[in-house]
């Protein structure tokens, strides 16, 4: 095989005339920058371009800092224990969080019990997130969720939200705001 440039990987290059499979592989992009690739696909005459993007990763400081703003923004004084929210402890230690094998933040649960202490809950710069989740019962009005490029899906029911902003989550396929008090919904 050949690499398309030093970060993107086409299997196979060439082949025999019939039905083929390409697998397009990516290397980790540590670069801090997101970065593209133009992948063109020839059959006989034909020719199909596709645009291979991948999001610069943060690091796992990044996500420990963007966690601490979720933290800081919430009222936990209802929760049995901090759950080590807010401590040293491995990220994947922290109650309700997930991270993927490259130690990135891909899921975070929010416990039934979390209520609003700021005016705003911050959900940014997360590169892995894929799952956003307040549980049932909390007490929670205002979301912001931004600049997360794997976030799929956005789970907040049964919580008195009135206001979720979304913006710049390129893979959002699912909203879950059913049961609220919402009175807006920006998804820009």
């Amino acid at each position: 095989s050949t690499r398309a440039n030093d970060w993107c990987n086409i299997e196979p290059m060439s082949g025999d005339a019939g039905d083929a499979e390409v697998t397009v592989t990516t290397t980790p992009n540590t670069t801090g920058e997101t970065r593209s690739v133009d992948v063109t696909i020839k059959a006989g005459e034909g020719a199909r371009t596709f645009t291979v993007v991948q999001y610069a990763a943060s690091n796992t400081k990044d996500d420990r800092t963007a966690l601490m703003a979720i933290f800081n923004a919430i009222d936990t004084s209802n929760w049995p224990t901090n759950h080590n929210w807010g401590t040293d402890k491995p990220l994947k230690d922290w109650r309700g969080v997930r991270v993927d094998d490259s130690g990135f933040v891909d899921r975070i649960i929010l416990p039934e019990s979390t209520s609003k202490a700021a005016s705003v809950i911050p959900v940014s710069g997360f590169s892995a997130l894929k799952l956003f989740q307040i549980t049932v019962g909390g007490n929670v009005s205002h979301v912001r969720v931004e600049n997360n490029p794997s976030l799929e899906r956005v789970s907040i029911v049964y919580n008195n939200l009135k206001q979720l902003e979304i913006a710049n989550c390129p893979r959002l396929r699912e909203i879950k705001c059913d049961r609220n008090q919402l009175t807006s919904l920006d998804v820009s």
